[in-house]
């Protein structure tokens, strides 16, 4: 009996001996069954097909090209039945109900990890009081005033707005350069803020070439200590420029250097 099937077999004379051609498409896991049934099967490149030899190579061919058939219409009625639940799982509005209460579950636990997370991260920020808040406005607004023809109807920050930035103070691991370091022959200042009142200062002289031919920066002070409040302020200020100076680009004038 021969199954009407993807699989194609075909009788073939070979010599003294007789055998069979099987040629089905590609597929992984049809080739290792039938490598695990036939391992004697060679394959041949000129017919595209495997070989197999003996008088009942037919026979033993179309009863595993049987097995896969029924193996294809179980799979079949498999994916079937498992469309058919799931088209009645989702007309179920209970199931419905159940679905987007756990989606609603899921979104107030992810906004609650966030909430925690944030809370941490604002525990640890550094608050400026209002005085130092209002002299960065001031500031602020003196070089707005300066460069307003530079630029343009670009900038709109306002000092509500700017009030309403420098409130959140300083996150955890901001940083800025705050200028030579008087302390250290001049040597340029960085400053990073830690997080719960701490702030990192790294002195650097400008790069050099070595002996090796190399740029390197030669670092003279590096110091952990409580935060400074004028550094604070500067990287403050910093900071607000960053976020409302206009950038370059497309009708977007670039700001003149503070």
């Amino acid at each position: 009996m021969t199954v009407t099937t993807e699989i194609k077999i075909v009788p073939l004379p070979m010599g003294a001996a007789t055998g069979a051609a099987v040629s089905f498409p590609k597929d992984a896991e049809r080739n290792a069954r039938f490598r695990a049934r036939f391992p004697k099967a060679r394959w041949s490149a000129a017919t595209g097909s495997w070989l197999i030899t003996g008088k009942t190579a037919a026979q033993r061919a179309e009863l595993w090209a049987e097995e896969e058939a029924a193996r294809g219409d179980r799979e079949a009625r498999l994916r079937m039945r498992a469309e058919i639940d799931r088209a009645w799982h989702d007309a179920d509005p209970a199931v419905r109900a159940a679905k987007e209460t756990e989606k609603r579950q899921r979104a107030a636990e992810e906004a609650r990890k966030d909430a925690t997370r944030q809370a941490a991260l604002d525990a640890r920020r550094y608050r400026p009081d209002e005085a130092m808040i209002e002299r960065i406005i001031a500031d602020h607004m003196v070089i707005v005033e300066a460069d307003k023809a530079s630029f343009g109807s670009a900038y709109t920050v306002t000092p509500e707005r700017l009030r309403a930035f420098l409130r959140l103070g300083v996150a955890p691991g901001e940083s800025t350069a705050a200028g030579p370091d008087k302390e250290n022959f001049g040597a340029s200042l960085t400053v990073t803020y830690l997080g719960n009142g701490r702030m990192l200062t790294v002195s650097k002289f400008p790069r050099v070439r070595g002996r090796n031919g190399r740029w390197q920066e030669i670092e003279v002070s590096r110091r952990e200590t409580e935060a400074d409040a004028s550094l604070m302020e500067k990287l403050l200020s910093d900071l607000a420029w960053r976020e409302y100076r206009p950038r370059s680009g497309f009708g977007l004038p670039k700001a003149t250097s503070r």
